[in-house]
C-alpha cells in the first residue's frame, strides 16, 4: 500500500527533509519527500503496521527547531516507488505553512568557524539546515534555494557534494556556501570604496580599535558598532545619531565575557543562547569594563546579546571587548537594510560601512526580552528571531483576514487558512519610510502565503496611519473594514493568549497605556475591563485629566504634571519659562481633550521626582522611575505603605493620588521611595478594584505592563489571591493590537453598556437584579 504523511507548521527551512530521507532509508522504504506550500509531504510504500511506525518515528525524531502543528497518515492511492528520493517541491495555490524564523549560528558551525583546518575558517557567512538566515531571505513558499536570496549564488563543487551526501550535516541545506561559492564583502568609507579583496574583517576591527564607528550588515539590517568601552566612541554615535539618553545595546563574544560585567540568572542565561539569541536586559556589576553612563544613562540595567550571526561573530570575538550594535537608522525612521539605502544614509554616522552581496528580503531589528524578578518573560520587541509565525492555543479562523495594527510599535496580523501569522515589530508610523515598511511587510506576508484577505481591520481612530492603510487597502479591492477600539484589541489579544476566551467567570482586565481613542472621543490609557464570553464592560478608568497639547504631553513629562497638579500648580513653574507658564496655565481653563492615560500618570510622578522633564526617547521617564524604585524595593522589600486609594464618583481618583505623590515631593521623601510607593499603589489599586468586581482571574496588556518591577509586585501581593495572566509570546505593548483586532473580529466581541451586561449577569444568577447590582461603569 501507498501512504501519505502530511506535516505542516514550522516544518520547512528546520532540516524536516534531510532527517525523513536519512529515516527512510534507515527502515528500507521507497517513496519521496518534499516541500510544498502546504508544509511537508512524505508518500512511501509500505504495510500498515510499517506505516504507522514510520510515522510515530517521524514525529519523535523532529527536527529541534521544527513545530508540528497538524499531522496526518493517510492511504492513498498506489504508487510504485523504487527508491527514496528528496523531490522538487511543488508550489500550490493554498498555503498552509508557518514561515521559519532566522536562526542563531549553531555551536557546530561556531566550531567550524574557529577550527583553522578547515574550509570554512572565519567564513562569516557559515550555515547549515539547523541555522542561517530564514524569514529574513525568502522571497516566496515553499521554501528552497531557488526561492530565497541565495539564489543568486551557485554552489561549488565541495558545496555541492555536501548538498547531496545523506550523511553530511549541509545535506538539502538551501543557505550552504563557502569562501569559494558565497557571499562577498566590501568595506566603504566615505562613501568611497575602502577595500573589497584581502582581510576586510581585520580593517573592520582596526577602525573599531581606533574608536570609529562601522556600519555592519548584519541578518535582518544594518547595525552600528563602536568600542563599549571608549567614552569618545560612545559620545561620538550618540552625537552623530542624535539620540542623547536612549540605551544601546551592547554586543559580547561569550556568555564568559558577559558574566564579567553583568550579573545572569538561568533564565537569563538560557534566552541569550537560545536559537532566537534576542537582546536581554539584564543587571550590570558594581564593577564592570563598560562606559554605563554613556551606554543607558540612569539605568543600572542594559541589554546585551551574543553574536547570532558568523559575521558578529567574527568581529566580536577578535575585538574581544564588548561593542555596542545598535540599529543602524536615522531618528524616528526603520532600520537601513538595502546596500544603497547605507551608503547613502549612514554616511553621515558611520566612519566605515561593511557591505555584502546576499540582500536582505525583510528587513527586522532584534528582538528585545527582560525577566522580572518572579521570572517572567516580558517581550519588548518581537523580531529577529521570533517572527512572523505565531504559535498559540488560540483556535483561529479559516477566513481570511488582515488587520493593520496600531500607529505606535506597530504590527500587521494575517489569519489565512486556520492560521495567524503576526509580523515583527514595524516601528511608529510617523515617517514616510516607516509607513512604506509596514506596507512592504504586508504585501510580502500576503504574497508568501497566497493570501487574498476577505476583509481589513483597523483601529477606531481615523488619524492615525494604519488607519489610512486599511482603507486604502479596502478601497483597492473592494473589502469590508471593521473597527476596533484600541483598549478592546489589547484585552482581546491577552485573553486569546491565555486561553481565557470562553472563560466561564468574569475576567477582569487591566489595560494600561499611553493613548488610544475611545468611543467617548476622549483618549483612554488607564482602563478596567470586565470581560464574559464575547462582552467587555468598561468597568472602571482613572479620572480624566487634559490632554495638554496633544502628542506633546506624551514628550513632556512635565506637561502631564501640570495637567494633574490642580491647586498645586506653582510647585512646577520651575520646570518651564515665563513665557511656556503663561501660556500653559491658561490652557488649563480652555477647551481640552480628555485623558485617562496611566503613561501619562507616570511621565508626571517622573517629572516632580526630579527625573525627566521632557524626553529624548519614549518611556525614559517611565523607565528612570522603575529604576528608582527597584533600589528602594531591593532594600526594603517589606515595605507596605502606599498612597490612599481614591475615587473621583466611580472612578479612580487620578489628581489624588498625584496630590498624595506632591505631599512626600514636598516634604522631601526621597524619590526612590515614593517612585516605590507609587508602584505600589497602583497593585494595591487592581486589588481593590478585583475585589470590587469579585473576580479571581484577571488579565493585563498595555505598554505600562513592561515594567518588570510593576509585575513582581503583583506576584508578591496578589499573586495567592488571584489568578494573573500576561502576555506570553507577544509584548504588552501595542505590538499586539493587530492580533487583538483579529480576535476581537473573529470571535464577534462587542463593547456593552451595564444594561446589556446586566442582562448576562442576570442569565448566570437569576438572583441578580438592577437594584443589587453594583454598575462602576462610566460610559
Amino acid at each position: 500500500m501507498t501512504y501519505q504523511i502530511h506535516l505542516s507548521g514550522i516544518v520547512q527551512g528546520v532540516g524536516f527533509r534531510p532527517m525523513v530521507y536519512a529515516l527512510a532509508v534507515d527502515y528500507g522504504l521507497c517513496g519521496t519527500v518534499t516541500n510544498s506550500s502546504q508544509g511537508v509531504v512524505i508518500r512511501f510504500n509500505a504495510t500498515e503496521e510499517q506505516a504507522e511506525k514510520f510515522y510515530q518515528e517521524v514525529l519523535a525524531s523532529a527536527p529541534p527547531h521544527s513545530v508540528v502543528v497538524a499531522h496526518s497518515l493517510t492511504p492513498i492511492e498506489t504508487i510504485r516507488f523504487t527508491t527514496f528520493t528528496i523531490e522538487d517541491s511543488v508550489d500550490e495555490d493554498l498555503t498552509r505553512v508557518l514561515l521559519s524564523p532566522d536562526f542563531a549560528m549553531c555551536e557546530t558551525c561556531r566550531a567550524e568557524m574557529r577550527t583553522a583546518t578547515n574550509r570554512r575558517f572565519l567564513y562569516p557567512f557559515i550555515t547549515c539546515a539547523q541555522c542561517g538566515p530564514r524569514y529574513s531571505i525568502i522571497q516566496r513558499l515553499p521554501y528552497d534555494r531557488a526561492n530565497t536570496s541565495m539564489h543568486t549564488f551557485t554552489m561549488c563543487e565541495a558545496c555541492a557534494k555536501e548538498y547531496t551526501d545523506v550523511a553530511d550535516r549541509r545535506f538539502y541545506a538551501q543557505t550552504n556556501s563557502c569562501p569559494v561559492c558565497g557571499i562577498r564583502m566590501r568595506l566603504y568609507a566615505g562613501g568611497d570604496l575602502l577595500i573589497e579583496e584581502g582581510d576586510i574583517l581585520a580593517r573592520a576591527i582596526s577602525l573599531l580599535r581606533e574608536g570609529k564607528v562601522v556600519a555592519v550588515k548584519g541578518i535582518g539590517g544594518y547595525l552600528l558598532l563602536c568600542d563599549a568601552t571608549n567614552p569618545h566612541a560612545l559620545s561620538l554615535l550618540r552625537k552623530r545619531k542624535h539620540r542623547p539618553t536612549k540605551p544601546f545595546a551592547l554586543l559580547y563574544p561569550t556568555l564568559e565575557r558577559i558574566k564579567k560585567d553583568a550579573s545572569l540568572r538561568a533564565d537569563e542565561e538560557a534566552a541569550l543562547q537560545s536559537v532566537a539569541a534576542p537582546i536581554v536586559l539584564v543587571s550590570l556589576k558594581k564593577e564592570h569594563t563598560v562606559h554605563a553612563n554613556l551606554v543607558a544613562p540612569g539605568l543600572r540595567t542594559v541589554g546585551v546579546m551574543l553574536p547570532y550571526a558568523p559575521l558578529l561573530a567574527c568581529l566580536a570575538d577578535e575585538f574581544e571587548k564588548p561593542l555596542v550594535a545598535t540599529s543602524a537608522n536615522v531618528s524616528n525612521s526603520p532600520i537601513v537594510y538595502t546596500d544603497d539605502d547605507a551608503l547613502t544614509t549612514l554616511a553621515h554616522i558611520a566612519d566605515a560601512i561593511l557591505v555584502h552581496n546576499r540582500e536582505i528580503v525583510i528587513p527586522q531589528d532584534d528582538s528585545v526580552i527582560r525577566f522580572t524578578e518572579a521570572n517572567r518573560k516580558i517581550l519588548l520587541r518581537r523580531s529577529r528571531g521570533l517572527a512572523p509565525s505565531f504559535l498559540t492555543r488560540y483556535q483561529s479562523g479559516a477566513n481570511t483576514m488582515v488587520a493593520m495594527g496600531a500607529h505606535l510599535k506597530s504590527t500587521v496580523a494575517l489569519q489565512h487558512a486556520n492560521q495567524i501569522f503576526v509580523s515583527h515589530y514595524l516601528g511608529d508610523l510617523e515617517s514616510a519610510n516607516t509607513i512604506n515598511k509596514h506596507t512592504l511587510v504586508t504585501q510580502h506576508l500576503l504574497d508568501v502565503c497566497k493570501a487574498k484577505p476577505a476583509k481589513v481591520i483597523r483601529d477606531v481612530h481615523p488619524e492615525y496611519a494604519s488607519t489610512r492603510l486599511a482603507e486604502e487597502y479596502a478601497t483597492k479591492y473592494a473589502l469590508p473594514v471593521a473597527h476596533v477600539q484600541h483598549h478592546c484589541a489589547h484585552l482581546a489579544a491577552v485573553l486569546a493568549e491565555n486561553n481565557l476566551l470562553d472563560s466561564e467567570e468574569n475576567v477582569l482586565g487591566v489595560v494600561w497605556d499611553g493613548s488610544g481613542l475611545g468611543i467617548d472621543n476622549a483618549i483612554w490609557g488607564g482602563e478596567f475591563f470586565t470581560y464574559y464570553k464575547g462582552n467587555i464592560l468598561r468597568t472602571k478608568h482613572f479620572a480624566y485629566f487634559p490632554l495638554l497639547l496633544g502628542d506633546k504631553m506624551a514628550h513632556e513629562p512635565r506637561l502631564a504634571a501640570l495637567a494633574l497638579a490642580g491647586e498645586n500648580k506653582e510647585m512646577l513653574s520651575a520646570f518651564f519659562t515665563e513665557q511656556e507658564w503663561k501660556i500653559y496655565t491658561q490652557l488649563l481653563h480652555t477647551e481640552y481633550l480628555p485623558t485617562s492615560s496611566v503613561g501619562r500618570v507616570f511621565d508626571a510622578v517622573a517629572c516632580v521626582c526630579g527625573l525627566s522633564q521632557t524626553l529624548s526617547y519614549e518611556g525614559e521617564a517611565a523607565l528612570l522611575l522603575e529604576e528608582k524604585a527597584r533600589q528602594f524595593y531591593r532594600a526594603s522589600k517589606n515595605y507596605v505603605h502606599h498612597y490612599p486609594i481614591a475615587f473621583a464618583g466611580e472612578q479612580v481618583d487620578t489628581q489624588a493620588l498625584f496630590k498624595a505623590v506632591l505631599y512626600d515631593v514636598k516634604a522631601k521623601v526621597s524619590v526612590e521611595e515614593i517612585a516605590f510607593r507609587f508602584h505600589l499603589t497602583l497593585v494595591k489599586l487592581m486589588e481593590a478594584i478585583a475585589h470590587q468586581q469579585a473576580v479571581q482571574k484577571i488579565a493585563f496588556s498595555g505598554g505600562v505592563f513592561q515594567n518588570a518591577l510593576l509585575l513582581d509586585l503583583l506576584d508578591q501581593h496578589l499573586g495567592t489571591a488571584y489568578q494573573l495572566f500576561f502576555h506570553e509570546q507577544l509584548s504588552p505593548n501595542d505590538e499586539n493590537v493587530s492580533f487583538g483586532q483579529l480576535v476581537y473580529v473573529n470571535e464577534g466581541m462587542r463593547l456593552v453598556n451595564e444594561e446589556e451586561f446586566l442582562l448576562l449577569e442576570q442569565e448566570k444568577n437569576k438572583d441578580i437584579t438592577k437594584d443589587n447590582y453594583v454598575f462602576s461603569n462610566s460610559r
